[in-house]
């Protein structure tokens, strides 16, 4: 079996399979190679002040072992990895959590959305999320809050 694209070019299954074996090997590669360059910046959240929203505390949603690392794009940006575990009583098909970032001034210096799907009450998972156009070495302390849920 094919599969004929644009101008009478044929394709057969096996493209379809291999392609994206392709595509996953330069991902690891890149991967490997940026995380190699990376410098990182330890943030302990229990050191750090905890802005929380009404609805749900820091305590319906813990976080740890929060790490930042120079994203290394090219350009000033942060890679944030860490775990937040699901206190709240419920059980969310997805949640959305925002991470900010801000200078010993307070001065918000950039924030991204966290999205976790299928997070179930007492559930810890690893997130990761990407703030550009942020210096890490400018971080003095992040907060992480809940947005919404269904």
């Amino acid at each position: 079996m094919s599969v004929t694209v644009k101008d009478g070019v044929k394709l057969g299954c096996g493209m379809f399979i291999v392609l994206p074996i392709i595509i996953l090997i330069i991902s690891i590669i890149a991967i490997t190679f940026f995380a190699s360059f990376h410098d990182t910046v330890k943030a302990n959240s229990s050191n750090l002040p905890i802005l929380s929203p009404a609805q749900y505390t820091s305590d319906n949603f813990p976080y740890k072992n929060v790490v930042l690392n120079d994203a290394g794009y090219g350009s000033n940006g942060i890679d944030a990895i860490g775990e937040l575990t699901n206190n709240s009583g419920k059980n969310f098909n997805a949640a959305s959590f925002v991470m900010s970032l801000y200078d010993k001034d307070d001065r918000l210096l950039g924030s991204n959305y966290i999205i976790l799907n299928n997070f179930t009450n007492g559930q810890t998972k690893t997130f990761n999320t990407i703030i550009l156009d942020t210096d890490y070495k400018s971080v003095a302390k992040y907060k992480i809050q809940f947005e919404n849920g269904y």
